[in-house]
């Protein structure tokens, strides 16, 4: 991971990444959990882990901007 410089963001525009980022995090788990629920024929491990890795990176942009 790298790390991105310091960033000035107004209040608002503050509250509006942390209801995107929310929204985006329940769509991923969503995602995830019907993935959890096919058959483990149909299961695509690149989709579960392309889905992990957003979710993991939505998780590290809300902590950052706590």
């Amino acid at each position: 991971m790298t790390k991105a410089g310091l960033i000035v963001m107004s209040e608002l525009e503050r509250n509006v990444l942390e209801v995107a980022l929310d929204h985006m995090k329940e769509h991923l788990e969503a995602l995830m959990d019907e993935n959890k629920l096919r058959k483990q024929s149909e299961r695509k491990e690149f989709h579960a882990n392309y889905i992990q890795e957003r979710l993991d990176a939505c998780n590290n942009l809300q902590k950052a901007i706590k």
